[in-house]
């Protein structure tokens, strides 16, 4: 039936085919859409973003960690807030 249209047996299973194809083959599809690879580009880059986002949140709470122990390690040597004010 293939044979009759004249296409070969390969070509009349489209799953198949895909199988043959390299993945360069099907990549070239897909980028030769500008308006795809805009969305692609906006989508990755705001993906990016989130994560540094996060990462610099991340390293800011770890210095507050940081500064806290200090904090709490050096507080023998001051007199409290509410003593020198006359709270105490």
């Amino acid at each position: 039936m293939a044979d009759s249209v004249g296409l070969s047996p390969v070509d009349s299973f489209p799953i198949r085919k895909a199988l043959f194809r390299s993945p360069s083959m099907i990549e070239e599809n897909v980028t030769n859409d500008p308006q795809l690879n805009r969305l692609q580009i906006d989508q990755d880059t705001e993906l990016k973003f989130l994560q540094l986002k996060k990462e610099l949140h991340e390293q800011r709470l770890e210095e507050l960690k940081k500064e806290m122990g200090k904090l709490n390690d050096t507080e023998w040597m001051y007199e409290p807030v509410e003593k020198l004010i006359g709270l105490k």
